[in-house]
Formats: structure tokens, C-alpha cells, sequence
């Protein structure tokens, strides 16, 4: 676990889940941080975040809260990887980062359903049924913004990892 106070730019930067007091004030963050903001008594905070989490709630339901942020497992990536190398895959890999990027960013041009076919055929199940919903007007924009966010820090360590 990294611990930094907002002051330390680099560290923040570097994260993908910021984790605040709620009571307090943050800083501007970029969009794709996932921000955590820690409130007692179920109050909300002023500021924009992406889960509110009570100290007070037992540790199963602070599992379930944090559990819907985790990256998912990149082991299709790995597959693919193996069957048409990696520079053959790098397109596709990076094209969809972009796609999810412009998502996020809330840009024009994305594809709900394009990013479901993506997401779907790189072995991100859950980003994609997110966005084939949305697609189908059955589902949430909110929830498939946090699985491409999820989806996006998985890819981000694939890249570093597969440099």
C-alpha cells in the first residue's frame, strides 16, 4: 500500500486508486483515478468520488466495496499474446486503451458497442457486458466508466509488464 500526502505529485500521479478523508479537500485528480473518499456515519462527500467507504461497516462489506475496483487479470491478454505475438497484438491492445480513454475523458466518438466487442474479445467479460448494456439501453454508463477504468489500469500493467 502507498501512503503520500497530496504534496507528493509523483506518487499520487502513480496511482491508480486515491484514497482520501472525505472531510477534507482534494486536489484536482485526473480522471481515470479511482477516488475512495473514507466518511463515518454514511455521510457523503462534497466532492466527486467513485465509492464511499464507512470505517465503521464490517470488513465483508468493505471487501465487497473494494472488490468491484480490482483490475481485472490480464491472462487472455497472456493467451493471445502467445498465439499471435505480441507485436501483433499490441494494435488491438492499444486501440482499445484509446477507445476506453476517450470514454472516460467523456470525449465524442466512442462506441458503446465497439468497446463491448473489444473488451469482450480481449478477455475483459465484465467491461463488456457493461458496455454491450449500455449499447443495449439496459444498463448504466456509470458502471461501464468503472469497469473501462478497471479494464484500463489492467491493460497499463500488461503494457509495462510486456514492454
Amino acid at each position: 500500500m502507498l501512503e503520500a500526502s497530496c504534496d507528493d505529485g509523483d506518487a499520487v500521479a502513480a496511482a491508480s486508486m486515491i484514497v482520501v478523508d472525505g472531510m477534507g479537500e482534494v486536489a484536482s485528480l485526473r480522471r481515470d483515478h479511482i477516488v475512495a473518499a473514507v466518511m463515518e456515519g454514511g455521510r457523503t462527500p462534497s466532492f466527486p468520488v467513485d465509492l464511499v467507504v464507512d470505517p465503521d461497516q464490517g470488513v465483508e462489506r468493505l471487501a465487497a466495496i473494494f472488490s468491484q475496483w480490482l483490475p481485472p487479470d490480464t491472462a487472455s491478454l497472456a493467451r493471445m499474446a502467445t498465439i499471435f505475438g505480441r507485436d501483433g497484438l499490441l494494435p488491438v491492445v492499444e486501440g482499445l486503451r484509446a477507445e476506453l480513454e476517450r470514454a472516460i475523458e467523456g470525449a465524442e466518438g466512442h462506441s458503446a458497442h465497439r468497446i463491448a466487442g473489444l473488451t469482450g474479445t480481449l478477455g475483459f467479460t465484465v467491461a463488456s457486458e457493461s458496455w454491450q448494456a449500455v449499447d443495449l439501453g439496459t444498463g448504466g454508463r456509470a458502471a461501464a466508466l468503472r469497469d473501462s477504468r478497471t479494464a484500463l489500469i489492467a491493460i497499463d500493467r500488461w503494457l509495462a509488464a510486456t514492454g
